[in-house]
């Protein structure tokens, strides 16, 4: 046998390690000085970050150990009871917080359907309504001006605002017929 045909095997080993190597060496080729990173990977990172947020956008409270995730409370005084609540992640809960920074708003409600009380918020906030199903302690939006404190459940088209923490006695103090309540940031 040729001294050539025997080495065919090594030098086919040999040529198959080095281009692997050559190959896996030159996959990441990230630049030493973090500052030569592309403009495209903070954008990227960006759209990440903000996707992450949209999908976000409809949680409550704060995830237990996460404190980088704090929930902006207020509170619903109805007669002498005050309910605390955790804000939701939507732009008109934003603008919700933002009106009561300012000043407590009192809102005069009425039944409907036997499971909410409705009552005119006095300006328009940005409606972002998708279907839900409401339960008992959920304040949300409706039609852009109007608030609608559930003390039931219902299936429709609404924008997220709160969510009552403790539900105890709510019905009790909601009564029945035209009622008065009031939102504001409890104090810390």
């Amino acid at each position: 046998m040729d001294f050539r045909c025997r080495l065919l095997p090594v030098r086919i080993l040999l040529g198959g390690l080095l281009s692997s190597f050559l190959f896996l060496s030159g996959c990441h080729l990230a630049p030493l000085d973090s500052s030569l990173s592309s403009g495209s990977d903070q954008i990227e990172s960006g759209l990440k970050t903000e996707k992450l947020a949209e999908m976000d956008s409809e949680e409550f409270g704060t995830t237990e150990g996460d404190e980088t995730k704090m929930a902006r409370r207020i509170a619903v005084r109805i007669q002498d009871q005050v309910f605390l609540a955790d804000l939701a992640h939507t732009v008109a809960a934003d603008q919700l917080y933002t009106w009561l920074e300012k000043e407590p708003l009192t809102i005069t409600a009425h039944d409907y359907g036997g499971f909410e009380k409705i009552g005119d918020l006095g300006q328009t906030l940005s409606a972002s309504d998708h279907q839900m199903t409401t339960e008992s302690g959920d304040l949300v939006l409706y039609q852009s001006d109007q608030i609608v404190l559930f003390y039931g459940s219902n299936r429709w088209s609404y924008t997220k605002l709160a969510s009552l923490k403790d539900t105890t006695g709510l019905e009790d103090a909601l009564g029945s017929g035209e009622i008065s309540y009031t939102l504001f940031i409890p104090e810390s």
